[in-house]
Order: C-alpha cells, then structure tokens, then sequence
C-alpha cells in the first residue's frame, strides 16, 4: 500500500496543489486501494497486486490531461525511456563496486602506515627504516593506495558522465516508475541488512584495540590495524549498499525534485566533502607530525558521525522551511 500511495504522490507532486487537483488525486488513490484489497482478497501477493494496480491506473498522465490539469515542468524536463533507466542502473552498480574498493584502499592506507610503523617499532622490520625508527613502506604504502582510490573514483565519474542529466530533474512514464519502485523493493532487504551489520561492525571495533592492545609494547600503532580492518569491512557494506540501492532513489527522486530540494542536496555535498577534507588533514598532522597513527584512524569514524549529523541538520531545516 505504501508503494501505490509513493507512486500517487510521485505522479501529483509536481503538479499545483488546486482543488480540481487534489480532488483527483484523492479520487485516483481510494479507487487504487479498493482495487490493491480486492487482489490481496483473491490471493495475490503484495507485489503482484501493486503491479496489477499501478498497471491498471498506468495512464493517470492522460487522465489529468483529459481533466484539464497542466502538467507542469513537463516541458522543461527531459525524459527517460525504461532501456535508459535500465542502463543507467546497471552502470551505477558497476560504479558502486568501484567505489567501494577506493574507499577501502584509502581506509587501507591507514592500516599499512600503522602496521608498517608497528612492525617498525618492534624491531620486526627493519627494511628502509629511518632514523626515528618510521618505516618508509609505510608512507609509501599510504600514497600508493590513495593514488589507487583517486584513480577508481575518477573513473567511475566518467561512466556516469553522459547520466548527468538526471541530477537536473527527469519525466518517468508511469510503467517506468512501477518497474523502479518494485526493483527498489526488492533491493531493500538486502541494504537494511548488509547496513544493520555494518553499524554493528562499528560498535564492536573498539574492542579489538582492548583484545590486541596488552599483547604489543606500549604506544605501539599494531592494536589499531584489527581495528581499521574492521572499519574498513564496515565502511564498505556502508558504500557498497548505499550505491547499489542509489540508482533507485535518485531516478525516483530526480523525476519529482524541486528546485530546493536540488539546492538542498549541493549543500549537503559540500559540507560532507570540507567535513572528510579536513578529517584527512587532521589525520596527516596526527599521523606525520605528531606520529600518533594509532590514534589518527578514529578520526575518519568521527568523520562519519559528522556526516550523519549535518546530514540530518540539512535536510531537518529544508523540511521546516518547506
């Protein structure tokens, strides 16, 4: 039910909010929802009756423009065939794996610096070693990696360079919009899970510093590397299931988005982008200058909960301004 009532308002969203309008829209739900309870009645499952009923109600475009309703915005918005949604999802997914793997490679860096510096410390490794005992595989470990990221992020930006558009607001024709919001569902599960296992990663990651700490010599950076590992497994299934699931909302999304809330979005991007610019600042300093490595890496996971918060604040206030 929840799925017919998303795709009414997807249909009316951009549409003024006049009586002849709401009158309709109205009218268009109730008789969706009698028909959704007459094929849940018959037996048929909830996504099969949402299927039949958004394909019998498919033409709601028509019946607004046999009311007289304007379209409004359809002019000035491009449109997207089902073959382009469905290519655009397939690229998206090829991205997510990309940048999931950058993301790793930049947490990783972290890692190496702080086992390498470790293994530096205790004497365990004593090839190209300086003279305050810093492994220079270490750093060198770090920019490769980093390079590495940066490389795949590049890349995955250029396959979704010809998509562009559809940050800029789209059309859907109504199967296209069924055959989105039915996929979507589908891939819900599977982010609610691979996301509930993450946050747990999260909460449980300190405890490997507590397990690991006694066993090395003191101030040493080895107890942090179980613990990047963790973060970085969970910061992956973050990443990896955000984008997979990403495709969904933004062609969802974008086919009804207003002006604010595109401002919005810019906004919640360059503050996240200055956030885990100045985390990465903050961890060179630690990590190089006052070479605490094994405290540096914490700050990517405070980083995180920045994010959260901004993220929450931002669209909290365009709400109440809406």
């Amino acid at each position: 039910m929840e799925t017919i009532q998303a795709y009414v308002e997807s249909v009316f969203h951009h549409l003024p909010k006049t009586e002849n309008v709401l009158q309709t829209k109205e009218n268009i739900t109730k008789h969706m929802m009698h028909k959704y309870k007459e094929l849940k009645n018959q037996g048929y499952s909830e996504n099969e009756a949402v299927a039949k009923v958004i394909a019998e109600f498919g033409n709601i475009d028509k019946q607004l423009q046999e009311l007289g309703v304007s379209l409004v915005e359809e002019t000035s918005t491009p449109s997207i065939s089902l073959e382009q949604v469905k290519s655009y999802i397939t690229v998206k997914k090829k991205t997510s794996i990309l940048i999931s793997i950058g993301v790793i490679l930049c947490i990783l860096g972290a890692t190496f610096v702080c086992l390498f510096n470790g293994l530096a410390e205790d004497k365990v490794l004593t090839v190209l070693t300086d003279s305050d005992g810093d492994s220079m595989l270490s750093y060198l470990s770090l920019f490769v990696l980093v390079a590495c990221a940066v490389a795949l992020f590049i890349y995955s930006g250029s396959l979704t360079k010809e998509y562009q558009f559809i940050e800029h607001g789209i059309r859907l024709d109504s199967p296209t919009k069924q055959y989105l919001m039915t996929e979507q569902k589908q891939h819900q599960n599977r982010h609610t899970v691979l996301t509930i296992i993450g946050v747990v990663l999260c909460i449980l990651s300190p405890i490997s510093i507590f397990i690991t700490e006694p066993i090395f010599t003191d101030h040493s950076s080895l107890p942090v590397v179980p613990f990047l590992l963790i973060i970085s497994i969970a910061v992956f299934l973050f990443v990896f299931s955000g984008c997979q699931n990403a495709p969904y909302e933004t062609l969802l999304k974008n086919a009804n988005k207003t002006r604010q809330q595109r401002r919005v979005e810019r906004i919640y991007g360059m503050v996240n982008s200055v956030i885990l610019m100045i985390a990465t600042v903050i961890f060179l300093i630690v990590g190089f200058y006052y070479d605490h490595w094994e405290s540096a890496g914490i700050i990517y996971a405070v980083a995180g909960i920045l994010c959260g918060i901004s993220s929450t604040i931002i669209w909290g206030v365009s709400k109440v301004n809406d």
